[in-house]
């Protein structure tokens, strides 16, 4: 027997003459993709609030990556590293069954301008919103320490401003005048050299928090009543694209086949 010269032409045509077998494929993909949406749990997300916002009176104006940077590090601190081991410890002394935090999986933030949003996905609604509190508390917590850090950098740097504006004495050993009229010169030296140190020191437990911060709790976790939709159309569509490339290949292979032959 011959073999037919096979041409894109001849193969797509063949493929066309098949086509009831690629609408099968897709309908297949389809009902295989919602089958298996259709038999997965619920999940349900839990969110909570902290509000970020900035004194403006403080800091002068601010353009909008200035204030990108400055909300920015108050949400990679409510998800840093730290925030979450304490979260956890808490959760495994409450004897909740939250295995851990998986980001993209079962635990988001959000950032709408200064709300900041700590959200935990889970199957048990009561679950979500209990470590959703929990890592609330754990983020406030850090937040404000964060802040008092700040705070305290920002008093000693005033405090170092007046001191080195004081007047040299004539001869070491000498009380300063004004500010520092019973500190000596050489212990106002070793005082600026110490404060200096813990200035630099507080603001790097700041983690970029800012004086001119207010921080607040606005809104704690409740059980949520409606599961998450998880993106139904695109796992339809997903599955009918994947049924359609397969009945491409199976009618691409029968046609070679047949030409072939």
């Amino acid at each position: 027997m011959s073999m037919k010269e096979i041409t894109p032409l001849l193969e797509f045509q063949d493929i066309l003459k098949r086509w009831w077998m690629i609408v099968i494929c897709v309908v297949v993909g389809g009902l295989a993709a919602w089958s298996y949406h259709f038999f997965q749990p619920p999940l349900y997300d839990a969110r909570a609030v902290v509000v970020v916002d900035l004194d403006y009176a403080q800091t002068g104006k601010l353009d909008e990556i200035e204030q990108d940077q400055l909300v920015g590090a108050a949400l990679a601190l409510l998800g840093s590293t730290p925030v979450l081991k304490d979260t956890l410890v808490e959760i495994r002394a409450q004897n909740l069954p939250f295995a851990g935090f998986i980001y993209g999986n079962n635990y988001f933030m959000e950032r709408r301008q200064s709300q900041l949003s700590l959200l935990v996905r889970d199957k048990d609604p009561e679950l979500a919103a209990q470590v959703a509190n929990l890592w609330l508390e754990k983020a406030y917590k850090a937040l404000v320490t964060a802040h008092d850090y700040s705070l305290r950098a920002e008093a000693m740097r005033n405090y170092l401003t007046a001191m080195q504006e004081c007047p040299t004495p004539p001869a070491i050993g000498e009380n300063l005048p004004g500010l520092c009229d019973t500190v000596t010169i050489t212990e106002t030296q070793v005082a600026i050299l110490s404060i200096e140190t813990k200035i630099a020191d507080d603001l790097l437990k700041s983690q970029g928090i800012i004086p001119a911060m207010t921080i607040s709790k606005s809104k704690e976790a409740t059980p949520p009543q409606v599961p998450i939709a998880r993106g139904n159309s695109l796992l339809l569509f997903g599955g009918a694209l994947a049924g359609f490339l397969l009945g491409v290949v199976i009618t691409s292979a029968l046609a070679r086949k047949r030409n072939e032959g």
